[in-house]
């Protein structure tokens, strides 16, 4: 896993390489700075380059934005695409990035909607996959500091949203961002719900599940199934809402069980 920096001037697409990155716990991420400039969830942005002569694309979820400053977390890839020249980068590189884009959601209607906190749900489904994790750390950052004194469509104050995230990895390795979402947990016991899974547990399930008890969340050691949505997600109205993030079989057998429940 790396940290990524970069620094950037208005009307440019260049942006340069600020600082080297830095190899961090999976399960670990320092504290941000102060001044950090408000990033709408849903706003990604395209790092772009010439591999093989062939113009590539990927695109990345900002952690936060300040000044001029960009922070990334991106996860590395010995035979990846794009990330094994990321990982090569010198102070002073520059590279192509296109910011800020809009993610649209899609509703099974096929309406695209914009990811806002100012919908009218009164509670959030959100399961994230691998990487995915960084788009939905986002959209609960915003959200959860950002909602206080919003109004709902019809002009009066919305009560605060209840927030329930299912968070899978493969392996305990694999789990990015844990510290954050546990402590936007602790620090938003009523309304920030978390449950981390585990689908590939290692020998030590036991010590894991020991170490898992003693924080404000509870870990889940085997893949998910209608059911486990069903205990852990409030029941299905239109109130509720549901966003999804990680790769697309995570994204479709996820989907399916949310359609199943109604």
């Amino acid at each position: 896993i790396f940290y990524f920096f970069f620094c950037y001037k208005p009307n440019m697409n260049t942006y340069q390489y600020h600082k080297k990155n830095e190899k961090i716990p999976p399960d670990g991420f320092d504290d941000p700075p102060a001044e950090e400039i408000d990033l709408p969830p849903g706003f990604h942005i395209n790092i772009s380059a010439k591999i093989e002569k062939e113009l590539t694309k990927r695109s990345y979820t900002p952690l936060c934005v300040r000044k001029n400053q960009i922070e990334l977390l991106i996860k590395y890839y010995e035979k990846g695409t794009l990330t094994p020249l990321l990982n090569k980068l010198n102070v002073g590189d520059t590279v192509p990035v296109q910011i800020p884009f809009v993610t649209r959601g899609e509703l099974p209607s096929n309406e695209r909607v914009h990811f806002d906190v100012t919908q009218d749900w009164s509670h959030i489904c959100l399961v994230a996959g691998g990487t995915g994790i960084t788009a939905v750390y986002q959209y609960l950052k915003y959200s959860l500091s950002k909602e206080m004194g919003r109004q709902n469509s019809k002009g009066e104050e919305r009560k605060e949203s209840q927030f329930y995230l299912w968070n899978c990895n493969k392996t305990k390795g694999d789990v990015l961002l844990k510290n954050e979402l546990v402590g936007l947990s602790e620090k938003h016991p009523k309304r920030f719900h978390l449950k981390m899974n585990i689908t590939q547990p290692t020998e030590q399930k036991e010590e894991e599940e020991k170490e898992d008890k003693t924080g404000d969340y509870s870990t889940q050691y085997n893949r998910f199934t209608f059911s486990d949505f069903q205990q852990f997600f409030p029941k299905p109205s239109n109130k509720v809402g549901v966003l999804i993030c990680g790769p697309i079989p995570f994204n479709d057998a996820s989907r399916k069980i949310f359609l199943d429940l109604g």
